[in-house]
C-alpha cells in the first residue's frame, strides 16, 4: 500500500471507514471522551508510514496530536443529504503517510436527536475488521468509560500482532501454503475482467446499495439451509456464476478479501490484517444451484486453508508484481462481523464509506443481525452510475432466484434478466416481413416481360438483355430436365465466370433441382469428396474444365457441339418453400466438409428483406466478384436481377486484381466484397470507391477500413451471417466504426444467449443463435452434425430452430450486435470459412507428421494469415514447401497455411489440450532453398517478395505461391513491383513465373547475360531523363539497385561499370578518359539533357568529372549527386590495394563458407573462388573467373587514375551527402569540405549518419534515393 500511494500521492483510494448513525440524544462531550479513550487504546493508530534508508518503516508517534470537529448541519434544507455530502467529500481527502494521524474523525449533528459519526482510516492502518472493532470500542467507552485516559490508559498492543506473523514467515507452514498456492495455479490463469478491459484505479468509486431486510435475509438464510448450504457459500456460488455469465466464462477468477483473524489475539487488536486471496471457481452450466454452492464451499475451504500467504507475495510469485493489476478478479468482500451499537440505549446503524480501491467491480455484502445490505462498486474509468446501479439491482435479483431455484435446476439456466429486460431483447426481433409467395426463377421471369431489353448481365464486351437471359434460362431448363434434373434432384456447377453462369443457376432452379456450386480451381482431392457425398445426378461444366473434374457422375458441356439447348423452353417446377435450391460446402472441424442445404423458402425471404435493405433500380449495375464457391455471390448475382437491376460479372483474373476491380466498378453503382478485397481496392484506388454504394461482409471491419469506406462512398452496409442462415443475417449501416453487425434482416430473429441458452444482458458477451426464415434444413447426410448444430427455439413456436453460430457477440446499448470473436476454432480467412480441425486433420495424415495445430496470426498490415505448427516423427525432418504443396493437393488455397513452423513438441494445458495462447509467434523466415540474387532486379524483387511474404529472405528459385502468397498477397507484389521497376504486370504474369528467376526473363530485366557491359539497364522503363549512376573503385553497379525502391517508377536508372570487367579492353589512362567513354555510352539511351548523374565513392569523382565534360559542352546538367568524401591525398598516397590471394580470401569468406577448411599454405585459385561465389547464394555469383581476374587490374587503375586527376570546377544543381561517422564508427571531428571547393551553383549539403564505406547499405541509401527523388520532383516541377 504504501508503494502504491506513493504512485499516487494524491489518490484517496486507500481511505477506508464508515459512518455510524445514531438514532437518539447524545452527549456530545461524552462521545468525545469516549473517542479519545478508543483511540489511546488502539496502538494501531498510533503510527505514521516513511521512507528510510532500509526501506518504509512504521514509526511510532509518542505524542498524537488530533481532533475530531463536530459539524452541526441541522439548519440545513435536506441535513442527512448535506450530512453525507461533507462525509463524502472527507473520505475523497487523500492521507500523508509520513504524517500522523492517518485516521479522521468527524461528528455531524443532523437533529437533537440524530447524529453521524465517521471515522475514516488509512487502509495501512486498519483493515474492515480493525473498522469494526474500533466502533464497538466507542460505543462501549461511551457507555462505561474505561478508567484511565492519556498515555497510560491501557492499550490493545500491535506488537504480539507483529510478532505473531513474524512466526509465520519463519515457519513451515508458510513454505506449505506457498507451495500449495503454486499447485494451485500450476496450469496458468488469466485473471477475470468484469468490465472487458482492464483500466487504471480511479481517485474514486461509484456505488449503489440494495438493502435487504430482516424477514428477506432470513429467508436467504432458509433457502441456503434448504439446499445444504450456508449463507456464504450461496453467496459465493452466485456471484462467481453472475461473472461467469457476464464474461462468456466457464474459469472465473474472484478476489476474495479474508479478514486473518485465527487466533484470538488477533480478534481482539486493531491493525491492518487482512489478505486479499484468489478464488478459482470452475462453473458447470448443468450443475443444479445446491451442488454448485456445495462444490465452491469446498473450494474455499481449501483457499481458506492457505489464507495466512500474503496475496501480495502471491502476486510477486506469480509474476503479476510488474502489472497495474492488484487483485486477481472481481471483488467480494462478505462482511459477518456486522454489530448492533447502542449509545445512551439509542439504537445506531453502520453503514460503509469506502472499502478501499476498487479496480473493476466490487460486490460488498454486509451481514447484519437485522437486515443485510449489498454495495456494489465499480471503477469510474470502466463503469457509468448506471451500469453500477444495474449490477447491484441485477445481481440481488440473480441471488434470490439461486436461493428460491429448486433442488434439480442448473445454476446456468437461472435467469440473469427480468421480464421488462426479456420483453425489451425480444422487441428487438421485431423484423417481421410477409413471405413471399413465390421464388427467383418467377421474380426474373416478371422483369424480362416488364423490361425485356433492360441489360441484365454483362461480363466484358458482352451482355445479355434480360429478355435474352429468360430465352437461355428456360431452353436450357429443358435440356437438363431431358438429362435428369428436377424436383428432388441435385445438379453441380463448375463452370467459368463468363456468360453462362448466370442462366445455368436459374435454368436448374426451374427444373425444381438444387445446384451445387463448385470452383474448378479447388484440388481434385477435395472437389472429389464433395462430388462422392452430394451425389449429384448431372454435373454442368465445359469443355475446357472437364478435364480437371473427378468422379464418374454425368456431364453435360455447355460449349460442346451437339449439347446445344433445344429451342423449346421447359415450364417452371411449382414453388415449394420447403424443397432445396442449393446445396453449399463449407469447411469442417472433423476434415469433412460439410454440404449446406438451403431451401427456396429461404432464399426467396433473404431476397426479399435484401431489397428492403439494398433497394436497387434499373439503374443500377451491380459488380459480382466474389466466387460461387462462397454463398454471398449469391446475392450479387440474383438480388440484381430480381430488381431490375444489371450484374457486371468480373472474370476470374480480374477478380484477383484490386486494380481491375477498381476500373470496373468505376462503371458500376453497387459492390459487395470482404473487408479484405475493399482495404485493397479502397486504398490504392480511392478514387474508385466515391459515389458508390458499398456492401461489406463475410470477415470483420475494422473501425480504420470502415471510416476509409464511410469518407469516400455514398453508403456502406455491413453484414453478417453465416451460411447456414442463408448468407447475410443481420445489417448495419457503418458511419465510420466497423464493429456494429447490426440488427436481424426480415423474418429474422437473433438470440444473444451464455452457455445455459439464457439470454445475457447488454454489453454481456455471449453466443448468437440465429432464427426465422433463413435458418438452412441442415448438413447433408450429417444428421449427428445437424442436430448439434440446429437446437430446437426455446422462444419460437413449436418446432422452429436456431442455428447455434458459434460467434461471440454482444448487444450495444444501441441495440446493434457487435462481433467479439468465436467461441470456437473456426476463423475466417479472406471470407472464407475455415475451420482449424479440418486444416490439423489434413496434416495428421501426412506421413512422417505426429501432431498439428493450426491458428490465424495477425501481420503488421492487418492481414490474418493462417500458420500450421507440426511435430515431425523421430527421425523425420518436416519440410514447409512440401507439407504446402500436400495440402495444396487436398484443401483449397485459402485453408493452405502462409507459414508453418517446426516444434519438438506441441505446448499443453493442465488438462492436456493443445495450449494456442502457447504457440510462438513464427520467426520471418521461410525454407528457402533457391539461390540468391545474382543482378540487380533479381536483388529488388528477392526483397520484395520477402517483404510481401513477411520473410527476411527469399531466393530466387523459390516459388511465390509456396512460400506462403495468395492472390491477394500476389497483387500487394503486383503493385510493389510496378512501384519499384515499373514494369507491366498481372496476377496472370505472377501465376505463370512466380519465382524471381522466372520473373525477371518474362518482364524483361534479366540482365545475367549483360551483368558486366558498361552500361548496364536497372530499370530501363521509363519515360522522364534517367539517373546514370557511377560505379565505386573496383566494382559492379549493382549496389545501386537499392535507389529502385525511392526513386519514381517513371524514372530509368543505369549504370555505369568499367571496361574490361566483361572483356579484354584497354583500362583508361585518366577520370577524364573514363568520363568522355561514359558520356557516350549515355548518349546512346539519352541523347540529350538534362542529365542526372550520381556517384559513391571514386564514382562520385568520375560523374563530377563527366558534369563538367557535359556543361563545357553546352549539354544541360539536371542534378549532379555525391555520395561521400573527397579522398585526402593521405588516403590516395597510402592506398594499400590488397593482394590477388587477400581478395580471394575475403570473396570466399563472403559466402559463409568454412576458412578452416582450405588448406594452409595452398593459394586459392580464381576457378575455386568463382565455383564457391556461384554455390554460396552470393550476391557476386555471376563472377567467373575472368571477372574475379579483371576486378583486381581495375581496382589498380582506379587507385592510379584516382591520384592524377585534377578535378575542375561545376557550377550547377548538386547534392553532396557526407558521411558524419569515422572507419572507426566514432563522429569524425571536421566535416569534408574537401568537395565545396569544387562545386558551385545550387549546392544542398546533407550529413547522412554513416560511414564512407557504408554509404550504399539500405538505409543510407534510403535517405539518398529519398532525397534525390524529391529532387528530381522538384527541377520537374512535380513537387
Amino acid at each position: 500500500m504504501w508503494f502504491a500511494q506513493q504512485l499516487d500521492e494524491n489518490s484517496p483510494v486507500y481511505t477506508a471507514g464508515e459512518y455510524v448513525d445514531i438514532q437518539g440524544p447524545l452527549d456530545v462531550e461524552r462521545f468525545c471522551r469516549a473517542v479519545r479513550r478508543a483511540v489511546d487504546w488502539a496502538e494501531a493508530l498510533h503510527f505514521r508510514v516513511a521512507a528510510t534508508p532500509e526501506g518504509p518503516r512504521q514509526i511510532p508517534v509518542a505524542d498524537l496530536q488530533w481532533s475530531m470537529p463536530v459539524v452541526d448541519v441541522s439548519a440545513e434544507a435536506d441535513p442527512h443529504a448535506a450530512a453525507l455530502d461533507l462525509l463524502r467529500e472527507q473520505t475523497g481527502r487523500p492521507f500523508d503517510l509520513a504524517e500522523a494521524p492517518l485516521f479522521r474523525f468527524t461528528l455531524v449533528r443532523l437533529a437533537e436527536d440524530r447524529y453521524l459519526w465517521s471515522h475514516l482510516y488509512h487502509h495501512v492502518l486498519l483493515d474492515a475488521y480493525g473498522v469494526s472493532l474500533m466502533a464497538r470500542r466507542v460505543a462501549a467507552e461511551y457507555a462505561e468509560p474505561s478508567a484511565g485516559t492519556g498515555p497510560d490508559t491501557p492499550r490493545s498492543p500491535v506488537g504480539p500482532l507483529l510478532a505473531e506473523s513474524a512466526r509465520y514467515e519463519q515457519s513451515a507452514r508458510r513454505a506449505e501454503d506457498r507451495a500449495a498456492w503454486a499447485r494451485y495455479f500450476a496450469g496458468g490463469f488469466t485473471p477475470t475482467v468484469l468490465a472487458g478491459s482492464a483500466r487504471p484505479v480511479s481517485h474514486g468509486f461509484l456505488r449503489h446499495g440494495v438493502e435487504l431486510s430482516a424477514a428477506e435475509t432470513d429467508a436467504l438464510r432458509s433457502d441456503a439451509d434448504r439446499h445444504g448450504s450456508t449463507l456464504v457459500r450461496l453467496i459465493t456460488a452466485a456471484f462467481a456464476a453472475y461473472v461467469g455469465r457476464h464474461t462468456a466464462s466457464q474459469d472465473v477468477l474472484l478476489s476474495l478479501p479474508v479478514h486473518g483473524r485465527s487466533s484470538a489475539l488477533a480478534r481482539s487488536t486493531p491493525g491492518m490484517v487482512t489478505n486479499m486471496l484468489p478464488v478459482r471457481a470452475t462453473l458447470q452450466p448443468g450443475e443444479p444451484v445446491p451442488q454448485a454452492a456445495a462444490r465452491l464451499g469446498r473450494e474455499l475451504l481449501s483457499v481458506l486453508r492457505h489464507h495466512r500467504y500474503r496475496g501480495e507475495e502471491l502476486r510477486r510469485d506469480l509474476g503479476l508484481a510488474a502489472t497495474d493489476a492488484r487483485f486477481f478478479g472481481p471483488v467480494l468482500n462478505i462482511q459477518e462481523f456486522g454489530h448492533s451499537l447502542t449509545f445512551g440505549g439509542h439504537p445506531a446503524s453502520v453503514h460503509n464509506l469506502s472499502n478501499g480501491p476498487v479496480e473493476d467491480l466490487a460486490v460488498n455484502v454486509h451481514v447484519w443481525p437485522d437486515g443485510l445490505r449489498i454495495d456494489v462498486d465499480g471503477n469510474p474509468a470502466a463503469y457509468s452510475a448506471e451500469d453500477v446501479a444495474r449490477h447491484a439491482v441485477r445481481f440481488t435479483r440473480f441471488l434470490r432466484a439461486c436461493a428460491a431455484a429448486g433442488p434439480e435446476r442448473p445454476i446456468a439456466s437461472v435467469d440473469l434478466l427480468d421480464t421488462t429486460e426479456l420483453t425489451a431483447l425480444a422487441a428487438r426481433n421485431d423484423a417481421a416481413l410477409q413471405a413471399p409467395g413465390t421464388d427467383v426463377v418467377a421474380l426474373v421471369a416478371a422483369q424480362a416481360e416488364h423490361t425485356p431489353g433492360a441489360p441484365a448481365v454483362v461480363h466484358g464486351e458482352r451482355s445479355l438483355t434480360y429478355g435474352e437471359l429468360a430465352d437461355r434460362v428456360g431452353r436450357l431448363a429443358r435440356l437438363l430436365a431431358e438429362r435428369g434434373a428436377g424436383p428432388g434432384r441435385l445438379v453441380a456447377l463448375a463452370l467459368p465466370r463468363d456468360l453462362d453462369l448466370v442462366p445455368a443457376l436459374l435454368a436448374v432452379l426451374r427444373t425444381g433441382a438444387a445446384f451445387l456450386p463448385l470452383d474448378p480451381e479447388f484440388p481434385a482431392e477435395r472437389l472429389s469428396a464433395v462430388l462422392a457425398e452430394a451425389d449429384p445426378a448431372l454435373l454442368l461444366t465445359t469443355e475446357e474444365l472437364a478435364g480437371r473434374l473427378p468422379g464418374t457422375c454425368p456431364r453435360l458441356l455447355l460449349d460442346r457441339a451437339g449439347t446445344a439447348p433445344e429451342p423449346a423452353a421447359a415450364a417452371p417446377a411449382p414453388y415449394l418453400p420447403e424443397a432445396p435450391a442449393y446445396v453449399l460446402y463449407t469447411s469442417g472441424s472433423t476434415g469433412r466438409p460439410k454440404g449446406v442445404c438451403v431451401s427456396r423458402g429461404n432464399l426467396a425471404n433473404f431476397l426479399a428483406a435484401m431489397r428492403r435493405i439494398v433497394p436497387l433500380t434499373e439503374a443500377d449495375r451491380l459488380l459480382a466478384v466474389t466466387t460461387v464457391g462462397f454463398d454471398i455471390a449469391l446475392l450479387e448475382l440474383l438480388l440484381p436481377l430480381v430488381s431490375g437491376a444489371a450484374v457486371v460479372l468480373a472474370g476470374t483474373d480480374q477478380v484477383r486484381d484490386p486494380a481491375a476491380v477498381a476500373g470496373l466498378l468505376a462503371d458500376s453503382t453497387v459492390m459487395q466484397a470482404t473487408p479484405t478485397l475493399w482495404r485493397e481496392v479502397a486504398g490504392r484506388h480511392p478514387e474508385a470507391v466515391r459515389g458508390k454504394r458499398v456492401l461489406v461482409g463475410g470477415e470483420p471491419l475494422d473501425s480504420a477500413l470502415a471510416a476509409r469506406l464511410a469518407a469516400d462512398a455514398r453508403e456502406v452496409v455491413n453484414l453478417y451471417g453465416p451460411t447456414e442462415t442463408t448468407i447475410w443475417s443481420t445489417t448495419a449501416p457503418v458511419t465510420g466504426d466497423g464493429t456494429a453487425i447490426g440488427r436481424p434482416i426480415g423474418n429474422t430473429q437473433v438470440h444473444v444467449l451464455d452457455s445455459g441458452l439464457r439470454p445475457v444482458p447488454d454489453g454481456v458477451p455471449g453466443e448468437l443463435y440465429v432464427g426465422g426464415h433463413g435458418v438452412a434444413a441442415g448438413y447433408l447426410g450429417q444428421f449427428g452434425l445437424t442436430a448439434q448444430r440446429f437446437v430446437a427455439d426455446p422462444f419460437g413456436v413449436p418446432g422452429s430452430r436456431l442455428y447455434r453460430t458459434g460467434d461471440l457477440v454482444r448487444y450495444r446499448a444501441d441495440g446493434d450486435l457487435e462481433f467479439l470473436g468465436r467461441v470456437d476454432d473456426q476463423v475466417k480467412i479472406r471470407g472464407f470459412r475455415v475451420e482449424l480441425g479440418e486444416v490439423e486433420a489434413a496434416l495428421g495424415r501426412r506421413a512422417g507428421i505426429t501432431a498439428a495445430a493450426a491458428t490465424v496470426r495477425e501481420d503488421a498490415a492487418g492481414d490474418h494469415r493462417l500458420v500450421a505448427y507440426v511435430v515431425p516423427a523421430d527421425g523425420t525432418t518436416a519440410d514447409p514447401v512440401e507439407l504446402r504443396r500436400y495440402l495444396a493437393e487436398r484443401l483449397p488455397g485459402y485453408m493452405v497455411p502462409s507459414t508453418f513452423v517446426v516444434l519438438d513438441a506441441l505446448p499443453l494445458t493442465a488438462n492436456g489440450k493443445v495450449d494456442r495462447k502457447a504457440l510462438p509467434e513464427p520467426r520471418p523466415d521461410a525454407v528457402v532453398r533457391g539461390r540468391g540474387h545474382r543482378t540487380p532486379q533479381e536483388d529488388i524483387l528477392c526483397g520484395l517478395f520477402a517483404e510481401v511474404l513477411g520473410l527476411t529472405r527469399v531466393g530466387i528459385d523459390d516459388n511465390f505461391f509456396e512460400l506462403g502468397g495468395h492472390s491477394l498477397l500476389a497483387n500487394q507484389l503486383v503493385v510493389r513491383i510496378k512501384e519499384t521497376l515499373g514494369a507491366e504486370l498481372t496476377f496472370r504474369s505472377l501465376v505463370d513465373a512466380p519465382t524471381v528467376a522466372e520473373l525477371t526473363r518474362s518482364l524483361g530485366v534479366d540482365t545475367t547475360e549483360s551483368a558486366f557491359d558498361v552500361l548496364l539497364p536497372i530499370r530501363a522503363s521509363g519515360t522522364r531523363p534517367p539517373l546514370f549512376c557511377l560505379h565505386p573503385m573496383g566494382g559492379p553497379s549493382w549496389i545501386f539497385a537499392g535507389l529502385m525502391r525511392h526513386l519514381d517508377a517513371d524514372h530509368p536508372i543505369y549504370g555505369l561499370q568499367p571496361r574490361s570487367l566483361a572483356r579484354p579492353e584497354p583500362l583508361p589512362d585518366s577520370i577524364e578518359e573514363m568520363a568522355a567513354d561514359y558520356i557516350e555510352q549515355i548518349k546512346t539511351v539519352r541523347p540529350e539533357g538534362p542529365y542526372h548523374l550520381l556517384g559513391w565513392s571514386f564514382g562520385g569523382i568520375v560523374a563530377h568529372a563527366m558534369a563538367t565534360q557535359l556543361a563545357e559542352a553546352g549539354d544541360e546538367v539536371g542534378l549532379l549527386t555525391v555520395m561521400a568524401d573527397y579522398p585526402s591525398e593521405d588516403d590516395i598516397t597510402n592506398h594499400r590495394i590488397p593482394s590477388e590471394q587477400e581478395f580471394f580470401a575475403a570473396a570466399v569468406a563472403s559466402t559463409g563458407y568454412d576458412m578452416s577448411k582450405l588448406e594452409p599454405g595452398k593459394p586459392l585459385e580464381a576457378a575455386f573462388v568463382a565455383e564457391t561465389l556461384r554455390t554460396g547464394n552470393s550476391p557476386f555469383a555471376l563472377f567467373g573467373e575472368y571477372n574475379l581476374l579483371a576486378l583486381i587490374e581495375i581496382y589498380k587503375n582506379s587507385v592510379r587514375i584516382m591520384a592524377e586527376h585534377k578535378p575542375r570546377p561545376f557550377e550547377g544543381n548538386t547534392l553532396f551527402f557526407r558521411p558524419t561517422l569515422a572507419k572507426d564508427g566514432t563522429p569524425k571531428t571536421a566535416p569534408d569540405e574537401v568537395w565545396l571547393s569544387y562545386l558551385s551553383g545550387s549546392v544542398e549539403v546533407r550529413d547522412v549518419e554513416t560511414r564512407h564505406e557504408t554509404m550504399t547499405q539500405p538505409e543510407p541509401l534510403a535517405q539518398v534515393g529519398t532525397r534525390v527523388a524529391d529532387r528530381l520532383r522538384e527541377l520537374e516541377g512535380r513537387s
